[in-house]
Formats: structure tokens, C-alpha cells, sequence
């Protein structure tokens, strides 16, 4: 390599084999182009490694984050063995005894406590016996047993009281005290009454009630067909009732009347003379009744149409309560208008 240094120029020119060239311009400054690289040397050995510096400081800690939502709840453990039962309670304390109260016919009454008896007594012609003294329960309970002797009771005479459901025979005397009164009852033979028994004078009747078809008299229970309660009948040649109407004579004159006690006249009944309660005033108190020309009906004016029939069949007890004495006369009139 040859090195020159120009004066005029201050340049230094630096001549190199080629194809390497170095040029200076300034001694302060030197530039040194290269145009065409030499063979690329071999690397070389690495260099030991380097001490291990030293650590740094820690940083300041973070701010805490925001807590993280709420887990599922987990699923319900198994139930835990029972526990040993506990001791027994103490007893409590003994009830008071109860007591209770009898009382007899005169309204005496006795107060019954614990261990307190209560005896039975018997009578002339009473005899009382336990019967059954075992068990006590419902299904089983205990029988006192009341035996009466009629023929040694102290109320009657012996052997003159009968059942009247049996024959009686040979002779027997009736108190009247004992027996008020007899009904439906069926006598064959001959019955001989002494002055103990008053025999009856007639029928007796006694006014009745406010309330709606009550009735009390001669009551017959025939026929057939279908009636209406309280409605003023009369009676058919073919066995039925029919109601009564004042526009024909075959129909309320030269008949039997009756008043339905219901529906059916030979189960109900009817009230062929007696006392009644109708469900509706006919009338004024003591006024005279007759057959109306309203089917079934009674009033207390008689009907004035031409041949229509004016029968008399009773009177009104009151004038606000329906009552009304029923007695159909045989007789009527048949209106010429």
C-alpha cells in the first residue's frame, strides 16, 4: 500500500492494491470506502462468560382486584345418624275423682263420687237382678234386669188385667182408673159395661187450630183418583173424587162432599163432617158457606148464576184464621135466572 500527501489539496492519497482504495481529505477527517470486501475471516473462540449481575430491586405490590362473583352452593351432605333417645319424663300428677249426678222422678238429685253405690230396690211385684256381670265394654256391657209380676203388683187386682192382643175369656173386671181409654180394639162376643165406664154422648168436636188443613171429625178413607189438600170434593159413581163445582147440580147438589185431606183420598182421607182450618178466609165469623162455581173452592156468598146450585156445607168460626165447621147439607136450590 503507498501513502501520498497532496499540498495544494491537503488530501492524502492512500493507493492500496485493487481492489482496495482509501481515501483522506482533511487530516481532521479521513474516510476509507472499501468497494470490494476481502474473504470473510473465521469466527472466532467465545469469550468467557461474564459475571452474573446483580438483581434488582423488588417493585411496589399491585392494588388487590375486585373479589370474584359468588360459587354455586355445593350439594346437600348426607343426614347424620338419629341421636339416642332421651329419658323418660316423670309421671304426672293423679286426677281428682269425678262425680256425677242422678236424679228420680220427683226431681231429687244425688251427687255420685269415687267409691259411692247406688242400690236398686225392689218392690211387690218388682224384681231386680244383675243378669250379666262380666266384660262391661260396649260390645259386652253389663245387664240389670227388671222383672215385673202384674198378679202381684200392689196396682192391680190379681188376675184382672188382660193383654188385649190375646182371647179373653170367662169374666173380668175393668178399673176404670187403669184404663183411661181403649182404641182399635176388636171385641167378638158380649161386652158388659157397669157404671163404672160413662158412655159417650155424641161426637165432641173443639175448634182447630191456625194452622193450614188441620182436621178433626168424621174422616172416611174410600175412593180413588187424586186430590188436592183442603179443596172441597164431591163424590163420583165410578169410586173417585172429583172437585166440587156450584154450575151443576150432579156436581154439588144431590152428591156426596168431603173435604181431601191430601193427595189420596183412601190414604189421606176425607173429612166428610167436622171441624177444619182452611189456608184462606172464606168469610166473616158465623157466616154461611156454600159450594162455589170455583172448582173445589167454599164461600160465603151463594152463587146466583142461572143454574147453578145453592148448598149450605158449613159456617165460619172465624174471620181470620181459615176455621171453618163443616156440615154439607142434604138440601139445595138450583138458581132460575
Amino acid at each position: 500500500m503507498a501513502v501520498n500527501f497532496n499540498n495544494e489539496t491537503d488530501q492524502v492519497n492512500i493507493t492500496v492494491p485493487a481492489p482496495i482504495s482509501v481515501s483522506l481529505t482533511n487530516p481532521k477527517s479521513v474516510s476509507v470506502s472499501v468497494t470490494d470486501k476481502g474473504r470473510k475471516g473465521d469466527t472466532g473462540d467465545q469469550g468467557p462468560a461474564g459475571n452474573n449481575g446483580t438483581n434488582g430491586t423488588n417493585g411496589t405490590n399491585g392494588n388487590n382486584g375486585q373479589d370474584g362473583a359468588n360459587g354455586q352452593d355445593g350439594a346437600n351432605g348426607q343426614d347424620g345418624a338419629n341421636g339416642q333417645d332421651g329419658a323418660n319424663g316423670q309421671d304426672g300428677a293423679d286426677g281428682t275423682d269425678g262425680t256425677f249426678q242422678l236424679e228420680d222422678g220427683d226431681g231429687t238429685e244425688v251427687t255420685i263420687s269415687n267409691g259411692k253405690e247406688v242400690k236398686f230396690v225392689e218392690g211387690s211385684g218388682i224384681d231386680i237382678n244383675w243378669t250379666d256381670t262380666s266384660n262391661g265394654t260396649d260390645g259386652d256391657p253389663y245387664d240389670l234386669t227388671f222383672t215385673v209380676d202384674h198378679d202381684a203388683a200392689a196396682n192391680f187386682v190379681a188376675e184382672e188385667h188382660y193383654r188385649w192382643d190375646n182371647d179373653i175369656s170367662g169374666t173380668a173386671t175393668i178399673h176404670a182408673n187403669n184404663v183411661p181409654a181403649l182404641s182399635n180394639t176388636a171385641i167378638t162376643g158380649t161386652l158388659s159395661v157397669s157404671e163404672l165406664i160413662t158412655p159417650a154422648k155424641g161426637h165432641l168436636y173443639t175448634k182447630t187450630s191456625s194452622t193450614h188443613f188441620e182436621a178433626q171429625g168424621d174422616i172416611v178413607k174410600i175412593g180413588t183418583g187424586s186430590t188436592t189438600q183442603g179443596e172441597l170434593c164431591y163424590y163420583k159413581s165410578n169410586g173417585t173424587w172429583e172437585a166440587a163445582n156450584a154450575n151443576a147440580v150432579g156436581t154439588s147438589g144431590g152428591c156426596l162432599l168431603g173435604i181431601a185431606l191430601g193427595n189420596d183420598p183412601d190414604s189421606d182421607g176425607m173429612l166428610l163432617r167436622g171441624m177444619f182450618t182452611l189456608d184462606h178466609d172464606p168469610g166473616a165469623i158465623a157466616d154461611e158457606l156454600y159450594v162455589s162455581t170455583t172448582p173445589g173452592d167454599i164461600q160465603s156468598s151463594a152463587p146466583t148464576g142461572n143454574n147453578d146450585v145453592v148448598r149450605i156445607i158449613g159456617y165460619c168460626l172465624d174471620s181470620t184464621n181459615g176455621q171453618i165447621f163443616f156440615n154439607p147439607s142434604s138440601d139445595f136450590v138450583v138458581v132460575t135466572a
